[in-house]
């Protein structure tokens, strides 16, 4: 049996966050940082945003980090899962659905939520009422089994066939990551192309 092939990536992410004064201060665990990693280096939110965003925590309700984002016209809800394992199963996405269900009945979830939760859950309200779309993303440093993405491909049809509000589901994994780093780095060398 051949050894699992080293996550570049992974390796990348854990020393930017090891190392990192903002992560090492800012967040409680490495679950958190991630997101966060996330939020700054990939999204590019500031500092203070991607803090105020972040939701992780007890009482979550699988919600590690909301956006609500008003000239896209849309609402990001950020679940993320730093592991070292390559495969990632359905497990994650299962959180994603539940987190999808809870946020078709509001008040409820505002009852149960921590905190931070529940003032970004206000702003949600709000941008739901104004018809904002909803777009779940699930961050991993590994890759979906095929049983997980036969699951990808279940649960992003029945958001798309919700009457609840607008939704898609994403999964961010390792080649995601890269290509938005990728991405970033051509529009820093390159600052005049519409990508």
């Amino acid at each position: 049996m051949q050894p699992e092939p080293k996550n570049l990536l992974l390796d990348q992410i854990n020393q930017e966050i090891q190392n990192g004064p903002y992560y090492q201060q800012n967040f409680s665990n490495d679950g958190e940082r991630f997101v966060a990693w996330y939020l700054r280096r990939v999204l590019l939110r500031d500092a203070v945003a991607a803090r105020d965003d972040i939701t992780d925590g007890a009482n979550d309700k699988q919600i590690d980090a909301v956006i609500v984002d008003d000239e896209e016209s849309r609402v990001l809800i950020i679940q993320g899962k730093f592991i070292a394992a390559s495969q990632v199963d359905g497990e994650p996405l299962r959180e994603v659905l539940s987190a999808w269900v809870r946020l078709q009945d509001l008040p409820s979830l505002q009852k149960d939520c921590n905190e931070k939760l529940k003032v970004k859950l206000e702003a949600v309200r709000k941008a739901l009422d104004e018809d904002y779309r909803v777009d779940f993303e699930l961050l991993t440093t590994g890759v979906l089994t095929d049983a997980a993405k036969a699951d990808l491909t279940v649960f992003s049809d029945k958001l798309e066939e919700s009457d609840d509000f607008i939704a898609s589901l994403h999964v961010i994994d390792t080649e995601g990551f890269r290509r938005a780093l990728l991405k970033q780095k051509l529009w820093n060398c390159h600052p005049w192309i519409t990508w």
